[in-house]
């Protein structure tokens, strides 16, 4: 439910909206996000808490837990999620450790990536979950075709990271191995990192311009900006890069 007197949770229940449309279009079953204020920030998620079911040849296969938390962004005009987790979880029990998760945090408090991957389950695990793959896709029907002695290894799963735009640059795994195996750096090395993923990241924010020239358009005018340019765009949206 929506309070007329609450902006940012009628925003929320406007992106909520839009994953249940998302979701219910995947999977061809009702699938209802809602919004809930929790203290300062509003949580979206699977309105059962039981998670997303998804399915090989009608069994739940996968259950898929979705939960963001969300607030203003810096100027006070856009809902921004401060922190997410997308989990992954082997059949239709949620209450166990899950194959896998995506977090976002947006202001970590320990040295860690705002965004990251983290990966609970063992081998075993996984693969077994592999190895019992529906036939709706190319790999899928692959992966189900394979003999006893040829087992699914966890490297067959290709886990998406941003797409051309998007994607996790160098500096972002240097940083990662840093932190996490505590290794030998030179002096200024922290600093060299930020420079280079910025110059990266400022790359990325143009060419993503490019291939959406009129979100940009949207954007600059919202924020005070005089843009002109051809009244036919010489370009279109190039939504395979995005």
């Amino acid at each position: 439910m929506t309070s007329s007197t609450d902006p940012l949770l009628e925003e929320a229940y406007v992106f909520a909206q839009q994953l249940s449309s998302t979701i219910s279009a995947f999977t061809g079953q009702d699938c209802v996000f809602a919004a809930l204020v929790i203290g300062d920030l509003v949580q979206v998620a699977e309105e059962t808490g039981h998670g997303v079911a998804l399915t090989v040849d009608g069994v739940t296969h996968l259950s898929l837990i979705v939960e963001m938390k969300c607030k203003w962004d810096s100027a006070g005009r856009y809902l921004a999620v401060e922190k997410s987790t997308f989990a992954v979880h082997a059949g239709s029990s949620t209450n166990k450790e899950p194959l896998f998760r995506y977090d976002y945090v947006r202001q970590p408090k320990a040295p860690i990536p705002c965004a990251h991957l983290q990966v609970h389950a063992h081998r075993d695990a996984f693969t077994h979950a592999l190895s019992s793959a529906g036939r709706n896709s190319r790999r899928g029907k692959s992966m189900s075709k394979r003999t006893p002695d040829k087992h699914p290894q966890l490297s067959d799963f290709h886990f998406p990271l941003g797409g051309p735009r998007f994607r996790p640059c160098l500096q972002d795994l240097i940083a990662a191995l840093q932190d996490e195996f505590g290794l030998d750096a030179a002096d200024g090395w922290h600093d060299a990192l930020a420079e280079g993923r910025a110059t990266w990241r400022r790359q990325q924010v143009g060419a993503a311009v490019r291939d959406a020239p009129q979100e940009a358009v949207r954007v600059l005018t919202e924020l005070g900006y005089s843009v002109t340019g051809p009244q036919v765009p010489e370009r279109l949206d190039r939504l395979e890069q995005l």
